[in-house]
């Protein structure tokens, strides 16, 4: 299942269940809520590693350490790191 399929079959109980049940509550309504919301940011997040993963990464044989090409692949590596250690953080 996809997380858009997730969300919308959330957004569709959510609403089923607030016109069907008068004492349905805003506790729950709000964890509903909060469940749509963490769908659409790791959606968010995943477009983000993309595009990072995008980016034109050189990495050139023999090229001395202080290379700016080398910074910058080593720049987006510890950048998809932080953002793999959240992300798995979010997920436990």
């Amino acid at each position: 299942m996809t997380r858009e399929v997730a969300k919308c079959i959330l957004k569709s109980l959510n609403y089923y269940l607030q016109n069907r049940f008068a004492d349905y509550g805003e506790q729950n309504h709000d964890a509903m809520m909060m469940a749509i919301k963490a769908l659409e940011q790791q959606s968010t997040l995943d477009k983000i590693i993309a595009e990072i993963n995008g980016m034109y990464r050189v990495i050139l044989k023999g090229t001395p350490k202080d290379d700016w090409a080398v910074r910058w692949n080593d720049c987006l590596d510890e950048v998809l790191q932080i953002i793999d250690k959240y992300k798995a953080e979010s997920e436990e």
